[in-house]
Parts: C-alpha cells; sequence; structure tokens
C-alpha cells in the first residue's frame, strides 16, 4: 500500500502488471514442499559437503588445545586459537553478505569448506605461533562462512516454505554426524595413533566437498512447481 517491494523485485508497473523480477537466476521461483525436497539428491550433497567442516570443527573443540599442547605450546595459545577463530567467522559472513547476491552462494560455499581443510591439514603440525593464527583463521573464515552460506542456498534452492524443516534437519544430521569425530580422534589417540590421521580424513573430505559443491547442479525447477501444483 506504501509502495514497497519484496526484495528482488523492481516496482510495480504503472498499468497495474506485476512488479519485474529481478533476482538472480540462482534463486527457485516455486516453493518446495519439504518431501519433495528432502528427496533430492543436491539437497544431501550440499548437507554431506559441509560435514567434513563440522566434523573439524567439533574435533578441534574437544581436542585441539591437548593436540597443541603436544606440539609445545600452552594452554593459552589454545584458548588465544579459539578466540581467533570466533572473530574471523565474522570474515565468511561478511563475504556472503557482499557477493551473495551477485553469484550463486553455492560457488563462495565450496571455496569456504577449501579454506577449512586447508586450516586442518595446517594445524597437524602447527608448532609455530604464526601457524596457530593461520589454521584459527582459516578455520574461522571457512566454517563461519561456510555455515551461513549451506542455509542460504538451501533457502535460494528450495524457497522458504521448507526452509524451516529442511534446516532443522540438516541441523539434526550435521550434530549427530559431527559429534563423531571427536570420539574417533580419541580412540586412534589412545591407540597410538595421534589426532593427525582424523585431521587428514577430514581435511580430504573437505577438499573433495568444495569440488563436488563446484560441479553441483541446481535442483530442477520443473521438480518444485510439480510439488506446488500437486497441493493446490
Amino acid at each position: 500500500d506504501v509502495g514497497q517491494v519484496a526484495d528482488g523485485f523492481g516496482p510495480p508497473a504503472a498499468d497495474g502488471q506485476p512488479a519485474v523480477d529481478t533476482r538472480p537466476p540462482f534463486v527457485t521461483r516455486r516453493e518446495w514442499s519439504f518431501a519433495d525436497a528432502a528427496r533430492n539428491p543436491t539437497y544431501w550433497i550440499l548437507l554431506i559437503s559441509l560435514l567434513g567442516a563440522s566434523g573439524g570443527y567439533t574435533l578441534f573443540l574437544a581436542h585441539g588445545v591437548v593436540h597443541l599442547q603436544d606440539l609445545g605450546h600452552s594452554a593459552s595459545v589454545g584458548a588465544w586459537a579459539v578466540g581467533t577463530m570466533t572473530v574471523t567467522g565474522l570474515i565468511g559472513k561478511v563475504i556472503l553478505a557482499t557477493f551473495g547476491d551477485r553469484i550463486d552462494p553455492r560457488y563462495l560455499f565450496a571455496l569456504f569448506m577449501a579454506v577449512f581443510a586447508l586450516g586442518l591439514v595446517v594445524i597437524v603440525n602447527a608448532r609455530a605461533t604464526w601457524q596457530v593464527f593461520f589454521f584459527a583463521t582459516c578455520f574461522g573464515i571457512g566454517f563461519g562462512g561456510g555455515l551461513v552460506c549451506f542455509m542460504s542456498v538451501l533457502s535460494n534452492y528450495y524457497g522458504t516454505r521448507a526452509f524451516a524443516s529442511l534446516s532443522g534437519l540438516a541441523v539434526a544430521v550435521n550434530t549427530t554426524v559431527s559429534a563423531i569425530a571427536p570420539k574417533v580422534a580419541g580412540h586412534l589417540f589412545d591407540q597410538g595413533v595421534g589426532y593427525g590421521i582424523t585431521f587428514y580424513i577430514l581435511a580430504a573430505w573437505g577438499f573433495i566437498g568444495a569440488i563436488v559443491l563446484i560441479f553441483t547442479r541446481r535442483p530442477d525447477v520443473m521438480v518444485g512447481a510439480a510439488a506446488v501444483a500437486a497441493d493446490v
């Protein structure tokens, strides 16, 4: 009534025609149902790609300080690394806010997963202070940016109606599966293997996930249209 329009749309035409849709092509024009979206392979590719970083994040929170102490650092350095991760996590969010309406956030998601994976490689032998700062920065940017990218891609690809249910399912799966990483790492450490193998496995997961994200196709919008038609 006061002339305002939803984001992504131009002002209404003077002749009463609908507002021009200016949203980028990677934003779906259809609202998916939860069941239809949950059966779509792209949803699970996105979620599985996130699990490597989530597992690495929980692994560091559980064993990271002890691992750094094994490398010769003090406990205060480990606490400082956690603080660095928290601060640098804002960088990833700023990057998404700056470019997320111009390019598909899926590509930013891939970048963040690769950055996090790089941090997992560095932490294995982070004996110098600069290496601690470097991997903590990678962790913050990678996980902080990757998580919000994941949510953005869900909204872009499947619409707002199914978003709450899809994100809720993703959080449940992500939290449950990523909690396994610290348990596995602790068991391997008790067997004399050390933490390095777990960090490397999760790093490989992150790099592979980044590559898969780049080449993943957006879901077919007509599938979402069919779901809407069925509901009507």
